[in-house]
């Protein structure tokens, strides 16, 4: 099992990039990911499982399917929120989609 561990912070509450389960994400660099459609071509996992309140990436262990983690905040500097994704290929391969 390939794990992949993300840590990102975003800049504001809410917003396009707060992925929920059954969403698409596509990685954006080292430490960030943007909620897409999953039909984009640029979709490299679905989300398996959401955790809020949380910085525990070990909860993901208990989510089937999971191959990579990603731990975030939404909010500002002040009021910050944590969250866990534990993310899935997106299709039943066990990878993410192969990209043209």
């Amino acid at each position: 099992m390939l794990l992949l561990l993300l840590v990102g912070f975003l800049a504001v509450d809410g917003g396009p990039a707060r992925p929920a389960a059954g969403d698409c994400v596509r990685i954006v660099g080292r430490t960030d990911l943007d909620k897409v459609a999953c039909t984009d071509p640029n979709a490299d996992h679905r989300v398996l499982a959401r955790f809020d309140a949380s910085t525990d990436i070990a909860r993901c262990s208990g989510v089937p399917g999971t191959t990579a983690q990603y731990r975030g905040s939404t909010g500002r500097r002040w009021h910050k929120r944590a969250y866990v994704l534990c993310l899935g290929p997106l299709a039943g391969t066990g990878a993410p989609a192969e990209r043209a």
